[in-house]
């Protein structure tokens, strides 16, 4: 009796996982831990779709929201660095059409060669910038 009813338990543990990894997929958590600020996003890229617009994004390796960063710097390159919250991050907007972006390319057509770093973050406060 106790061995079926061992048998019985596992099967039924095993159905269990299975209903609930069909019905109820468990999502990637878009943020890795970070102990300077607390956290930041897994590279990847990833889609937005806000007011049935959908946008593609892409994490750099340093888990902002920009292109990859080239280090060391080219010696020939100034760096800006961006620093805010969401309205920095801008996830709604196309990467072309970004603050920082549109920043880099009104130097570039001014004849410099500066690179804007996008360190902006979603709920991001002073506190961790500092």
């Amino acid at each position: 009796m106790t061995m079926k009813f061992i048998i019985l338990l596992f099967w039924f543990a095993v159905l269990t996982e299975f209903t609930i990894a069909i019905f109820m997929p468990q999502y990637r958590d878009p943020f890795l831990f970070d102990p300077i600020i607390g956290s930041r996003e897994q590279p990847c890229e990833f889609f937005i779709e806000s007011n049935g617009i959908k946008t593609i994004k892409y994490a750099n390796n340093a888990g902002f929201v920009d292109d990859e960063w080239i280090t060391p710097k080219p010696p020939h390159v100034k760096r800006i660095a961006l620093l805010g919250d969401s309205f920095a991050e801008a996830w709604q907007v196309p990467n072309a059409d970004d603050f920082e972006s549109r920043l880099e390319e009104k130097f570039r057509q001014g004849g410099s060669s500066i690179e804007v770093l996008n360190f902006g973050m979603r709920g991001m406060g002073t506190y961790q910038e500092y």
